[in-house]
């Protein structure tokens, strides 16, 4: 055969070391002495270098772990390989510089190329005819094409993955169960601020303990420092990562502890009305009930209702306050009830004369006399049978 198999330069984009090989390929393909029977798994060993060289040249050494195993001190498997190159197609930063070059095609053909080097390599006498080569050279000259292509397009470009949805796919597929949890703190925070509720899940699942805790913190400092700016988008997305994580982690507790004693210290993380209203949300969560009802920790809630400052203000923090009234003493009413007569915002707002109208109602057994005569001059009735 005169035409030559493979009929690209890798010259052209730098990969000189690989023409001696494809030359190698080349002349098994002539058919001299039936060396057309290696060819399957010289492609094989062909395309495994060629897409470790793409990773090797374009991405951030950072992910050296994505595509190399330190441990076996080799390249990951040629079906690994592929597999990276399919989810690393569709990142955020590799999709601008990836237009229609690595498609669902090129993969497919990959592994078909894959498989059909493992028979042959496993095969005690190769199986394949001399037709191989005609059938095959559109194909692989397609292939080579799009990943040269797309090597020139990567090479020295190196990019450091940041997406988490693309990382939590190399997780997954890879085994690689540190991989998020080796990124710095500050990318994965950076990439919360751009992502959505449901990644934000899957993140979360992810994360281990400290490095959980250590982004939380970082978030409350943030919303500390930011409480009073105008723009709350991505500090929306730092509350429902923080309260998600509440809810998901069996360690609740401790992210819980975390945000009082931040809140204890800076009232003005409680300018948030969306992170009140998660806050009411989980106070009946075990075993944060159990915490909350701690005698500082129910003179915070009652100091926070007492400071209502708008009719929506009195009515999340009166939610807040409503799974902790069954652990008031007489003393606790007694304050709740005078804050409630001298603060409009409480006395006025519909939702919390409704949640006072409920207390009085339950707990009359430790309204005084006095007090009865605040709630019945603000129009809230004991049950009849008060004396």
């Amino acid at each position: 055969m005169k035409e030559r198999f493979i009929e690209l330069s890798f010259s052209d984009v730098g990969l000189s070391e690989f023409e001696n090989y494809k030359e190698l390929i080349n002349i098994c393909a002539q058919d001299l002495n039936k060396l057309y029977k290696l060819i399957p798994n010289l492609l094989r060993t062909l395309l495994e270098n060629l897409i470790y060289r793409i990773f090797l040249d374009g991405l951030s050494l950072m992910h050296k772990e994505f595509y190399f195993l330190p441990s076996k001190n080799r390249a990951r498997d040629f079906s690994e390989l592929i597999e990276l190159l399919n989810i690393l197609k569709d990142d955020p930063k590799i999709k601008p510089i990836n237009i229609n070059i690595i498609t669902d095609k090129t993969i497919q053909y990959l592994h078909e190329f894959r498989i059909e080097g493992n028979i042959d390599t496993h095969s005690i006498i190769p199986q394949i005819t001399s037709n191989y080569v005609i059938e095959n050279k559109q194909k692989i000259n397609i292939l080579l094409e799009s990943l040269l292509t797309f090597y020139r397009s990567i090479k020295d470009k190196n990019i450091y993955i940041t997406d988490l949805r693309t990382l939590n796919k190399i997780t997954s597929k890879l085994t690689l169960s540190t991989a998020v949890n080796k990124h710095d703190i500050r990318t994965i925070i950076d990439e919360i601020k751009k992502s959505t509720k449901e990644k934000i899940s899957d993140l979360i699942v992810d994360l281990e303990e400290d490095r959980l805790l250590e982004i939380v913190e970082k978030m409350l400092a943030e919303l500390i420092i930011k409480a009073n700016d105008s723009i709350f988008s991505e500090l929306h997305l730092f509350i429902t990562f923080i309260f998600h994580s509440i809810r998901i982690k069996e360690y609740r507790l401790k992210i819980f502890k975390l945000l009082m004693s931040q809140l204890k210290m800076h009232y003005n993380l409680l300018d948030f009305d969306y992170l009140k209203q998660e806050l009411a949300s989980i106070i009946e969560l075990e075993p944060i009930l159990l915490f909350c009802k701690g005698p500082q920790n129910l003179s915070f809630f009652i100091n926070i209702y007492k400071e209502s400052y708008s009719y929506r203000d009195a009515e999340l923090k009166s939610k807040m306050l409503d799974p902790l009234t069954p652990f008031l003493n007489e003393s606790q009413w007694n304050d709740i009830i005078k804050a409630f007569d001298k603060n409009s915002q409480l006395n006025e707002a519909f939702e919390a004369r409704g949640f006072m109208h409920n207390w009085a109602f339950h707990y009359q057994e430790k309204i005084s006399k006095e007090n009865y005569e605040i709630l019945k001059r603000h129009k809230i009735e004991l049950s009849p049978s008060y004396n």
